[in-house]
C-alpha cells in the first residue's frame, strides 16, 4: 500500500490530481450548484443541497421567529466564514505550510428597517463584513500573509458577495 501524503487533513497527491484534471478540461472549472428551499410555517424552512440532511433555518424571537435555527443573515456569514476556511485549507496545504489551528470570527452589520417595512429607502442587506481569521501555525509570517491575501482574493464566496451578482427570479404559482 503506497504511502498517502497528507497536510491539514487533506491527501496532497488528490489535489494535484484535480488540479491537473481542471488544467485538462476548463469544461470541468464550470459548475452549478443547487439548494431547494421549504417553507416548514412561520419562519422556519428546510434548505436542501445534494444528498445532504436539510439545514433548518429560522428567525431569533425578537424578529418574529422562534429561534429554532440560524437565520439567513447568519448563514451568509457561516457561507463566507467557512468558504474563506476551505480556501485557507486547501492553499496551506498546497503550499506546503502546516495549520495547528484555524478559527475565524466573522461579523456583519445589517439595517432591518427596508426589509422589516418600517422605511422605503436604503440597504436592505449588508453594509459590512469583517473576517478576523485567528491562524495557528509554525510557518513564516510572511508566508501566512501571503496566503492570507490568496485566499481572500480567491474565495468564491467572498467575491460573490463583495461585488454585484445578476440574480434573476421567476415566480410559478399553482
Amino acid at each position: 500500500m503506497a504511502n498517502q501524503l497528507r497536510l491539514n487533513g487533506l491527501d496532497l497527491q488528490g489535489l494535484k490530481d484535480f488540479g491537473a484534471a481542471l488544467q485538462a478540461d476548463p469544461e470541468r472549472r464550470k459548475t452549478v450548484w443547487r439548494s431547494r428551499v421549504r417553507w416548514q410555517g412561520g419562519f422556519q424552512h428546510t434548505a436542501e443541497s445534494r444528498e445532504h440532511a436539510p439545514v433548518r433555518v429560522d428567525e431569533p424571537t425578537a424578529l418574529g421567529g422562534s429561534d429554532t435555527a440560524p437565520n439567513p443573515a447568519e448563514l451568509l456569514l457561516d457561507a463566507v466564514g467557512t468558504c474563506l476556511s476551505i480556501g485557507y485549507v486547501l492553499n496551506a496545504a498546497a503550499r506546503g505550510i502546516e495549520l495547528k489551528g484555524l478559527e475565524l470570527d466573522v461579523e456583519g452589520d445589517i439595517d432591518i428597517g427596508v426589509f422589516a417595512g418600517v422605511v422605503e429607502e436604503g440597504n436592505p442587506g449588508y453594509s459590512q463584513i469583517r473576517v478576523r481569521a485567528n491562524i495557528d501555525s509554525d510557518a513564516d509570517p510572511e508566508a501566512l500573509r501571503a496566503l492570507h491575501d490568496h485566499v481572500v482574493r480567491t474565495s468564491p464566496i467572498c467575491n460573490t458577495v463583495a461585488r454585484p451578482v445578476v440574480v434573476t427570479t421567476e415566480l410559478a404559482t399553482r
